[in-house]
């Protein structure tokens, strides 16, 4: 029976890996996320290594991020159910891992007489007022 923690893992595993992958954190990133991943068997780093590779490669021909992140997410939680003692180090990694990935990016622009509205956290309301007579 499937540890009810190891989807969410999984999930947010997968999740982080396809966000990174394309940005330049992934050159220190992957080294250690292949390590994560082989559990301290050498044999097992390589293949992770190379399946980690095999997403970058996809990802960067312009393949699908969603499939990718479910193909990821898979594996990590085969993974995670066959050696739960996984868990820790990819974690750990997660933790650093998420701060690293790159935040959205708005861009707003108005030209002419346009008026151009923004809001980085929170809500926005925007109520328009006919002139006064």
């Amino acid at each position: 029976m499937e540890a009810d923690w190891i989807p969410a893992l999984a999930a947010a595993g997968a999740a982080a890996i396809v966000e990174v992958v394309l940005t330049e954190t992934w050159r220190t990133v992957r080294p250690r996320l292949a390590r994560a991943l082989g559990c301290g068997d050498a044999d097992r780093e390589r293949r992770a290594a190379a399946r980690l590779d095999a997403t970058a490669a996809e990802l960067a021909r312009g393949g699908s991020a969603e499939r990718a992140r479910v193909a990821r997410e898979v594996r990590l939680a085969d993974l995670l159910a066959d050696d739960p003692g996984a868990a820790g180090p990819l974690r750990d990694l997660l933790a650093g891992l998420r701060p690293a990935a790159p935040g959205p990016v708005q861009r707003i622009t108005a030209t002419g007489a346009g008026t151009a509205y923004g809001v980085m956290y929170g809500t926005q309301e925007i109520h328009h007022h006919p002139p006064p007579a």
